[in-house]
């Protein structure tokens, strides 16, 4: 069997998933945000599953919110970040 390569392969879609973990008023938090093209999703680690989360939880939104603000990995970069209420209600 012949195969002839009539176009070199490349990458056409890609997804890029970023984990973290932080600690939020003393509990850790492990956390997973993915983009494409399509958007984005966030996750927590919550008893060993990837859970989607909606941001009801504040500590979820207020994860995501730093994350929106200051970028991934810069976001892991700046060590502690205080996230006000104004900051969250962007991305309610």
């Amino acid at each position: 069997m012949i195969i002839k390569i009539k176009e070199e392969g490349y990458i056409k879609y890609q997804m890029t998933t970023w984990q973290g973990e932080v600690n939020i008023d003393g509990e850790d938090i492990i956390y997973r945000w993915s983009e494409d093209n399509n958007g984005d999703e966030f996750f927590v680690l919550i008893e060993d599953n990837w859970v989607s989360v909606d941001f009801a939880d504040e500590r979820y939104l207020a994860i995501y919110t730093a994350i929106m603000e200051y970028g991934t990995p810069e976001f892991d970069q700046v060590k502690e970040i205080e996230i006000s209420t104004n900051d969250m209600d962007m991305y309610r």
